[in-house]
């Protein structure tokens, strides 16, 4: 990976819509760095680096190796994330705080070790994979929508405080997709989205001139959410 080849970080990226997302950008000619807890197979032209990103250590190292060998990624693409179907009112006491975990400060405290050196660099681009449920309330899903929530709440932010820097930040809210979430679920594949489609989607919209940002990408299938 040269230093003038333009780097991307994708979290959660060995499979479902990360792998389609580290695959669209690798075929593009860009360096793409994969992470999650455990390796799988990744296309040509992507790295693989592990982390625990609910931990706090873990994404201390993985910042650190990224630091060490590139000194800075031009692209984050925070998709990691965590589905637990339950009900709020039967809902474990550690159920909630495991999601926020996963789906929101994973991505606060990844993206804010990676900041300071787009700063430095003078721009980059953020990318926050949120959810339908980051504006839709589902049944069985309260506690995974609160955190979507919570993410998209993070984007918007976020987006705000880095106009000045010259970092664009976008929110992408993807409904029903093809992914291991769904496994078991009986929902028939042509039911929900290919993760070829969020990827290419997410491809093009980065692709725009730096003088635009597509603030929130809103995803759906043809025949609506599926409860």
């Amino acid at each position: 990976m040269s230093k003038d080849t333009k780097k991307v970080l994708v979290t959660g990226g060995t499979h479902g819509i990360g792998l389609a997302i580290a695959e669209k950008f690798a075929a593009h000619g860009y360096g793409v760095i994969s992470c999650a807890r455990s390796i799988s197979d990744l296309p040509p032209g992507v790295q693989f680096l592990p982390c625990d990103i609910t931990d706090i250590a873990s994404i201390e190292e993985l910042t650190s190796v990224i630091h060490k060998k590139h000194g800075c990624v031009d692209i984050l693409i925070n998709n990691a994330g965590k589905f637990t179907p339950s009900t709020i009112l039967d809902d474990e006491d550690s159920i909630l705080e495991d999601l926020m975990r996963t789906n929101v400060y994973s991505a606060y405290q990844l993206t804010r070790r990676l900041l300071p050196a787009m700063i430095s660099k003078g721009g980059g681009t953020i990318i926050n994979i949120c959810s339908i449920a980051s504006i839709v309330p589902f049944v069985n899903s309260g506690a995974y929508a609160m955190t979507k929530h919570a993410l998209l709440g993070f984007s918007k932010c976020l987006r705000e405080e880095m106009k000045p820097h010259h970092i664009r930040v976008m929110s992408v809210l993807p409904g029903a997709t093809d992914t291991r979430s769904w496994n078991g679920s009986g929902v028939p594949s042509d039911r929900m989205m290919p993760v070829q489609d969020i990827a290419s989607i997410i491809y093009d919209s980065y692709k725009l001139s730096k003088r635009t940002v597509v603030e929130e990408i809103l995803i759906r299938p043809m025949l609506g959410d599926i409860a």
